[in-house]
């Protein structure tokens, strides 16, 4: 199948509501929206807050905490390792993913620094009989925790970036759905956590093939970005290209090629059925390293060919200079009118 790039960019808009905002601001409205429009990174600032602004009519930071507070949509590890707002209907999917991708880094440090399972299956007991009486902090539940428990890893720990088992224990438990983070003060832009037991098993339901949890984060991921290509979709979910091509062939994609989008990719057939003219002209300011492009690995599908040597500062690489047009990361927020990146912010 082969599109104009204006069709691209209005299924692109379409499918992460910059065309409109979409009234909804009910803690499951939310849960609803992120499951249908894309899970946000979180790094402790206002991001996730600007994102929601552009995409849904009314919000305020109080209805995103709201949601927050009662489990509607949660703060916790997904793809690549990295921490996501995402909704409670994916967080069992989710869990297994992240620790299927660090649980091979994980065992190989506590080896290297003499730690056995054994030891943090113990300390794991323990940190449930310490969370018994509500939500702790790192620090108040190593105080709360039995003398002994909770051993440094010394020289060689800091080298590693592991001060101690305590960290490595919680994310057992967190892996296993038996604790979960909160923020500290109940807001995205919060730096710091507080741990808590489960309320409720979110592997109930959850398969035990991880080519399944692959496949349902792949076909969330289509549906939220409109069009990739696999090796995006691998770089994203930090998964291998074998994986990947196991996941693109378990989804039936549509092959598509976009005029002037510079390589093919695949699209949902659904997604196909919502092909527009053309984006709206809305003017959106958007956060940090936004969905409309970081699903995607770049920004240069969504630059016209007349801004692509505009220069602009990348993100990593030093922060180099780099033209919008070669730039896979940008340090500016972005603005984005027709379904193309208009200005920075």
């Amino acid at each position: 199948m082969t599109l104009t790039l204006a069709s691209a960019r209005a299924i692109s808009q379409s499918r992460q509501s910059l065309d409109r905002r979409r009234p909804g601001t009910s803690a499951q409205d939310l849960a609803d929206h992120l499951d249908a429009t894309g899970w946000l990174r979180t790094l402790g600032g206002i991001e996730g807050y600007v994102a929601l602004h552009n995409r849904v009519a009314g919000i305020t930071r109080g209805c995103v905490d709201t949601a927050l507070a009662n489990g509607a949509i949660r703060v916790m590890p997904a793809v690549r390792g990295c921490i996501y707002l995402v909704p409670r209907r994916m967080t069992g999917v989710l869990l297994r993913i992240a620790e299927h991708l660090n649980r091979r880094r994980i065992d190989a440090e506590m080896a290297k620094l003499g730690c056995p399972r054994e030891e943090l299956q113990t300390l794991g007991i323990a940190i449930l009989e310490g969370l018994a009486a509500g939500a702790l902090s790192t620090d108040k539940l190593k105080k709360a925790l039995p003398a002994g428990l909770v051993r440094g890893f010394g020289e060689a720990g800091k080298k590693m970036g592991v001060s101690s088992n305590l960290p490595s224990a919680l994310r057992d438990l967190e892996f296993a759905g038996k604790v979960e983070r909160v923020l500290a003060d109940g807001g995205l832009d919060c730096q710091s956590y507080l741990w808590r037991r489960a309320a409720s098993d979110p592997m109930v339901g959850v398969p035990a093939d991880p080519l399944d949890w692959m496949i349902e984060v792949g076909r969330s991921y289509w549906r939220h970005a409109g069009f990739a290509d696999r090796a995006d979709f691998a770089d994203w979910a930090g998964i291998s290209q074998k994986d990947a091509k196991a996941v693109t062939a378990a989804l039936a994609l549509v092959p598509v090629t976009i005029e002037g989008w510079g390589k093919d990719v695949y699209a949902l057939p659904e997604v196909l059925d919502t092909v527009g003219p053309s984006p709206t002209a809305a003017v959106r300011l958007l956060r940090f390293e936004d969905n409309l492009y970081a699903l995607h690995g770049s920004v240069a599908p969504f630059v016209d060919a007349r801004d692509g040597d505009v220069v602009v500062r990348g993100w990593g690489n030093g922060r180099a200079p780099v033209s919008l047009a070669m730039a896979k990361h940008v340090e500016s927020r972005t603005i984005t009118t027709e379904g193309r990146i208009a200005g920075l912010w």
